[in-house]
């Protein structure tokens, strides 16, 4: 049957320096955003599943201005299934889940256990499979 098919790695980041002057105070600061992807993409007899993890953090550091810099780093988790149901008819789903909200962690498991239960229940008992 289909194997494991691709895995994709991407980067991405921006990083912006200030130098502010009002009046006589200078005030410097720094921004930093920066994100990492990896996916791997699934083949499937009826269609194909990507699943990945992601990690991006948001960086402020004033230097001359005390109790404005913060840090805040979130990882997260995602899945999207494409079901081909006939030749020019497919359905697709997707769910993100950023993992530093518990709610949303639980959200995303049930959308993914629908997904699978929709490829290897409800769709080949309906026939719709191409």
């Amino acid at each position: 049957g289909p194997g494991v098919g691709a895995h994709e790695r991407d980067r991405a980041g921006a990083l912006q320096r200030h130098r502010h002057s009002f009046g006589g105070a200078r005030e410097r600061d720094r921004h930093l955003t920066w994100l990492t992807e990896t996916s791997l993409t699934i083949p499937r007899a009826a269609g194909l599943w990507v699943i990945g993890a992601a990690v991006q953090q948001e960086r402020y550091d004033a230097s001359d201005v005390a109790g404005f810099d913060y840090r805040f780093t979130t990882p997260g988790i995602f899945a999207q299934g494409t079901l081909n149901l006939q030749r020019s008819l497919s359905l697709t789903a997707s769910a993100r889940v950023d993992l530093s909200q518990r709610p949303s962690i639980a959200r995303f498991y049930l959308v993914v256990w629908g997904l699978f239960y929709a490829e290897y229940v409800m769709v080949p008992a309906a026939g719709l499979l191409a």
